[in-house]
């Protein structure tokens, strides 16, 4: 459940605008690495988000999972 909930949210970050690493090793010319890791932070803040709305317990625990993955 964890793994859908991460997904919906990456998929969410690009289509809002969210840069590929590929997209933003070309532009600001930094590593993939730091690129990546530019990815993780900003949907693990997407994840922060919905964790401060969200009601259901079992939907909240997935949550938190997902943004323990991205650690």
């Amino acid at each position: 459940m964890y793994k859908k909930i991460l997904f919906n949210t990456m998929k969410e970050y690009f289509k809002g605008g969210g840069r590929k690493s590929s997209d933003i090793v070309r532009k600001s010319g930094g590593t993939k690495a730091e690129a990546k890791k530019d990815i993780k932070s900003g949907v693990s803040n997407r994840l922060k988000n919905k964790l401060k709305f969200e009601k259901d317990l079992s939907i909240k625990r997935n949550i938190v999972k997902a943004i323990n993955k991205l650690k």
